[in-house]
């Protein structure tokens, strides 16, 4: 049996969701951390992960402060095998 996995809603993979205005994107934050702190993403299409082809089926987002810090510290359980990217989004786009 295969097991499929939806996409949340709110897209915080396009690059189209970092060009909205700050109050936007937290207000998506808010909902992300109050009804879905850890919600599965489709793939980032923009910068460096845009231009290479992937099979990647996504990615797990964790939305609060403390799902972050326990799982930077419990590196037998969360871990990616295949990298992380973080790119540096533009400045203009973190604007409000």
């Amino acid at each position: 049996m295969t097991m499929v996995r939806t996409f949340d809603p709110i897209d915080i993979s396009s690059l189209g969701f970092w060009a909205e205005p700050a109050e936007v994107r937290d207000e998506a934050f808010r909902v992300l951390r109050r009804e879905r702190p850890v919600s599965f993403h489709r793939p980032i299409s923009f910068g460096m992960a845009g231009l290479m082809p992937t099979e990647d089926a996504g990615y797990w987002a964790l939305a609060s402060h403390e799902l972050v810090r326990r799982a930077s510290r419990d590196a037998e359980t969360f871990t990616s095998s295949r990298g992380v990217t973080m790119e540096e989004v533009l400045r203009r786009s973190l604007r409000g």
